[in-house]
């Protein structure tokens, strides 16, 4: 099973908030909050976008038009074009902001981090001591420096066998800000879920969190 372009292996139950910090599968209203509603959308993301857009993915080898939403809010620097079957969350703290992307097991998570964090700090946060791979357990396949998407900088991917999860965590830069976007869903789900995630990451624009 693998992703569009030759490399996406996904999945997860608990996602790192934080850049080497505390876990959460979602949104916790306890420490994140929304943000300020004044707090204007990045100058460098697309604007006047459609609302809906169709596209041609394949599933499980058969091609497949699929109806994509606009994800698009003011107070998250997150653009991206989404499957309409799939539930969104997002929220922003201290740590920075993250939108969850859901379907049943399934989930794509992209997280931004405070605009002064280094490349360096977003790659510990996944694969230091403390990070995200060792904080949930997963067991590290691949390491990979060739990008598969326009903003994408590195790509380890993971599995956990003992929940028969797969997954892939991708470190992006956009003009000077840093983020991760990490892609997860039982082993079981690959052939469907891929593809819908893959169209979620070729869409992706993130902006500062300045």
């Amino acid at each position: 099973m693998r992703f569009a372009s030759d490399r996406l292996w996904m999945t997860v139950l608990l996602l790192i908030v934080g850049c080497t910090a505390p876990e959460a599968s979602k949104p916790d209203s306890g420490n994140l909050v929304a943000s300020s509603a004044d707090t204007p959308l990045a100058s460098n993301l697309s604007q006047n976008l459609p609302e809906r857009k169709t596209e041609t993915i394949f599933v499980e080898g058969e091609p497949q038009e699929m109806t994509l939403k606009l994800y698009q809010e003011d107070q998250i620097p997150v653009v991206t074009y989404y499957p309409e079957n799939l539930s969104v969350n997002s929220a922003c703290s201290h740590e920075g902001c993250g939108v969850f992307f859901e379907l049943l097991e399934a989930q794509v998570h992209v997280f931004v981090p405070p605009a002064d964090t280094t490349f360096e700090e977003l790659e510990m946060g996944v694969t230091g001591d403390r990070g995200l791979l060792a904080s949930n357990g997963w067991q590290q396949r691949e390491f990979n420096n060739s990008p598969s998407y326009s903003w994408e900088t590195k790509n380890i991917q993971f599995y956990d066998s003992e929940k028969n999860l797969l997954g892939s965590v991708h470190l992006g830069e956009s003009e000077g800000q840093v983020f991760r976007v990490t892609v997860v869903f039982p082993g079981d789900m690959g052939d469907g879920f891929a593809p819908r995630a893959d169209m979620i990451l070729k869409n992706l624009q993130v902006g500062s969190m300045n």
